[in-house]
């Protein structure tokens, strides 16, 4: 999901500041900062990399991936710490830095409880609720923008695929619904689309959510 600040004419002196906090985030290396959040061995952090983006803090629990992380990018701090057990004031201890209003967080939640290999129960797994942990912290950072992204399944996922269920909670993609209608209270615009990465030179079918 890539997001934008949606602005009326009147919140132009809103939208000055939003830039203002922008530029900040460009620094003398020409790089724009950011947070990342489930980066696993930081393969999603490569192609923003590529583009110009510098990760000021990123966060993993999973131990062999933060041994990936820290001899590949050593300058890099790591929160190790599940999801739930942190907050904005972790992550700007790690980073050094205020990170209110940061340009941008990137992050991939779970997606076994999602992908239609598994037993797709969604945020009735452990793992699936982690999507909504992703919401709290862009809630707590309010970037100028963000970027989640998950497997196909995300995209027709129940919000409860289980008995019991009311008619809301088992409509056909009523979970990033659901998901969509938490930023959109945070006053964020949400742009939501499939891609598949043979179309953009990998060797492999493989599709994503962004």
């Amino acid at each position: 999901m890539l997001v934008v600040w949606e602005y009326e004419l009147a919140d132009l002196p809103a939208v000055r500041a939003k830039v203002a906090l922008f530029m900040e985030g460009v620094t003398g290396m020409g790089k724009i900062v950011y947070v990342s959040l489930f980066s696993g061995g930081m393969g999603l952090d490569l192609g923003l990399e590529a583009q110009g983006f510098r990760a000021v803090v990123c966060n993993e629990v999973d131990g062999a991936a933060v041994q990936t992380i820290r001899p590949n990018r050593p300058a890099t701090p790591v929160v190790v710490a599940s999801v739930t057990d942190i907050s904005r004031r972790e992550l700007e201890q790690a980073a050094g830095q205020n990170l209110y209003g940061v340009p941008l967080v990137v992050g991939g939640p779970p997606c076994q409880s999602f992908s239609v290999y598994g037993r797709r129960r969604g945020a009735q797994d452990e793992r699936g609720r982690l999507i909504f942990e992703f919401v709290r912290l862009v809630g707590e950072l309010r970037p100028l923008a963000f970027l989640m992204e998950n497997v196909r399944g995300l995209h027709s996922m129940s919000l409860a695929p289980k008995p019991g269920r009311t008619a809301g909670q088992c409509g056909h993609g009523s979970l990033l619904r659901e998901i969509i209608g938490r930023f959109e209270s945070l006053g964020y615009r949400v742009d939501c689309f499939l891609v598949n990465s043979v179309n953009y030179g990998a060797p492999q079918l493989r599709e994503r959510l962004m």
